[in-house]
């Protein structure tokens, strides 16, 4: 897979202005930063990378939009500069929904990302019945994925599910949405 050049390493370069942002040819480093609304988490998360990337030269600048848009702006109209989004892996730990090959036009590989070896070791770790093993190939499969950098993974949260005994026909996951259960799940009365 070829890489893209690193236009950020060279735009750093670049003196800072009179404001502290970075400039090049009289051009500021700026970026618009489009978020999907309505989480104080987000907010505070973008909040926290507006006032990080100033600190290394950088104009950020925070985009919140509805859901809906956000989706829109990043799988029809691409009228965006950098997304934000959330995404819950499920509990093999098997990332490959978001860098296979094959999901850029089924699943949530937005970037259109391809690596063949990334795909062999994430079906590998589908089909490995030994634990150690399955964790070693996924490790691999996302070593080359963070060196070649097709998008940023920037948090990881460790959610814990937690549901009444009443519940029926529940089983947690590690993506703990009910959602996904539903109609099947029904709380014993």
């Amino acid at each position: 897979m070829s890489r893209r050049p690193n236009r950020c390493s060279k735009a750093l370069a670049g003196p800072t202005s009179g404001s502290g942002i970075r400039e090049k040819n009289g051009k500021k480093l700026s970026f618009k930063l489009t978020y999907p609304t309505g989480t104080s988490t987000t907010d505070q998360v973008v909040a926290y990378y507006q006032e990080a990337w100033k600190a290394v030269g950088v104009d950020m600048q925070p985009n919140g939009v509805e859901f809906p848009a956000l989706v829109e702006a990043i799988t029809s109209t691409f009228d965006f500069e950098v997304a934000l989004l959330g995404f819950n892996w499920d509990a093999t730990g098997n990332q490959g929904a978001m860098f296979n090959c094959d999901q850029y036009k089924v699943g949530f590989n937005f970037a259109k990302y391809c690596n063949a070896k990334v795909d062999e070791l994430n079906k590998g770790a589908k089909k490995e019945l030994d634990q150690e093993k399955r964790k070693q190939l996924l490790v691999q499969s996302m070593n080359i994925v963070n060196n070649e950098q097709p998008v940023s993974i920037t948090l990881f949260v460790n959610d814990r599910t937690g549901y009444s005994k009443r519940m029926q026909n529940y089983t947690a996951t590690g993506a703990g949405n009910i959602n996904s259960f539903l109609p099947y799940v029904w709380v014993k009365s």
